[in-house]
């Protein structure tokens, strides 16, 4: 396997087929991001036919590192089949330790759906809901909607709702967002954090929408994007409104952009798989679903590289957490596998 960053590439040739049909986490735009933002590496990992390749960002915690999985491997800007899948895993496991590259390989981030899991990891069944955009018309996309979903639709276009898009609706966006995540009790990145990443990402690889009735703002969307697919990583809306459905129309109205780009499809971005009964999840899940997505099914998976250091740090860790009185964070895995 072969290690490579847009910045220093160990052979410049490799980078010459990573397009806009890959997904965005493979775009130096958004290396760029992590490495001036986040002060992360960003890396390339290539199979030995230099063509078959998966993103990963690398960071550390004191003398700790670590890694992250930013989307399955690639080739040509397809998904591998399951099988080879798991081979590309299992290989880059053994390269990861042979290299010392890091401590620890993190869950994915939530975007990053796998169909496989290397042998030995940690994993946990997760999904998502996908809206293929290019396979189908307008109409047969629509049509797909829940019928409560069109009413609420054509309800808002009839009412006045319009879309403001682009850079300068980012702070518009992030103050319904704050205010979003405060009914949630959550944190939230300050507006520099998307302000930066649209910046980085520009027009080609984010798209930042904002929905007004009666020249108010509502709610709002921010997107990242190439033609393999639009993820929507980040949503928002006022606590109260005067009309029903503007949320539902924003999302609608977003696709539609979408599939005139060429994007293949709009993902929701994340689906748990076990019982969500009675909890905030249900409802959340329940709107994904309402827009005629297909739910996709696969894994999230993690895995210690150097399992004797890096038990030191959980333990450094435990400790902190339990003199602020705290429990130890826990990620989506140890949350889903604890139900079982």
């Amino acid at each position: 396997m072969i290690l490579a960053a847009y910045s220093d590439p160990a052979d410049a040739t490799l980078f010459d087929t990573i397009d806009d049909g890959y997904p965005f986490p493979f775009s130096p735009q958004y290396a760029a991001f992590l490495e001036k933002h986040k002060g992360e590496n960003h890396f390339l990992v290539f199979a030995d036919d230099r063509q078959t390749c998966l993103p990963v960002r690398q960071y550390k915690i004191r003398k700790w590192t670590f890694m992250q999985c930013l989307f399955p491997p690639v080739r040509a800007g397809e998904r591998l089949s399951k099988i080879e899948e798991q081979a590309f895993l299992d290989d880059l496991i053994a390269f990861a330790g042979a290299s010392k590259l890091c401590h620890r390989f993190v869950q994915p981030a939530t975007f990053a759906l796998f169909q496989a899991y290397p042998d030995g990891s940690s994993y946990c069944p997760f999904g998502t809901y996908r809206v293929m955009l290019q396979e189908r018309t307008e109409e047969e996309i629509f049509g797909a909607f829940q019928a409560r979903y069109r009413s609420a639709v054509n309800s808002a276009g009839r009412s006045g709702a319009i879309i403001r898009s682009g850079a300068d609706q980012v702070p518009v966006f992030h103050r319904l967002y704050a205010q979003t995540m405060e009914r949630s009790k959550m944190s939230v990145n300050d507006l520099s954090f998307y302000q930066d990443l649209a910046g980085h990402m520009g027009e080609s690889h984010a798209h930042c929408a904002v929905v007004y009735f009666e020249d108010q703002p509502v709610g709002g969307i921010f997107v990242l994007y190439s033609t393999f697919g639009a993820y929507y990583l980040w949503g928002s809306s006022a606590a109260t409104t005067k009309l029903s459905g503007l949320i539902k129309f924003l999302h609608w109205e977003v696709m539609k952009w979408a599939r005139n780009k060429g994007v293949r499809e709009y993902d929701f971005v994340g689906a748990r798989l076990s019982d969500v009964s009675g909890t905030r999840l249900e409802g959340i899940q329940k709107f994904k679903a309402r827009f005629g997505s297909q739910l996709e099914e696969g894994v999230l998976w993690k895995m210690d590289i150097d399992g004797k250091a890096i038990r030191s740090f959980d333990r450094i860790l435990w400790w902190k957490q339990l003199l602020k009185g705290k429990k130890p964070p826990t990620d989506i895995i140890d949350q889903e596998n604890a139900k079982m």
